[in-house]
């Protein structure tokens, strides 16, 4: 998923898009509600469904996000985690077709394919 299908809703809603996705973490954590950071972040008063369809931009974001996290360890618990990698891409996907109506499934990169060393083929 390339971050135009994540940047061009909150794009058009908010001159700090990017600063709201660095502030979901506060979200994520309880620190803020989304309420609060949209009325922070936001050029104007949002719709519910504008809202509804951020939220899923930023979870999207945050599954992509965990694709990326570092594990360390055996072969066995690298196989896991390529599996896990596959999981998040997956849920990123359907929130981002949740959220924009983009069906990014049928055109795979060609990156996304099994490989030995995945474990996954």
């Amino acid at each position: 998923m390339s971050s135009t299908s994540y940047s061009w809703i909150p794009l058009k809603l908010s001159s700090r898009s990017w600063q709201l996705r660095n502030r979901y973490i506060h979200v994520i954590l309880g620190q803020l509600s989304l309420d609060s950071l949209l009325a922070a972040t936001a050029s104007r008063s949002l719709t519910s469904e504008e809202t509804r369809r951020i939220s899923l931009l930023l979870e999207a974001q945050r599954e992509r996000q965990r694709m990326f996290s570092l594990v360390a360890g055996s072969s066995r618990i690298l196989t896991d985690r390529a599996r896990n990698n596959v999981a998040y891409a997956a849920q990123a996907v359907r929130l981002a077709y949740q959220a924009t109506g983009v069906d990014l499934e049928p055109q795979p990169p060609a990156t996304c394919s099994a490989s030995p060393a995945s474990g996954l083929s």
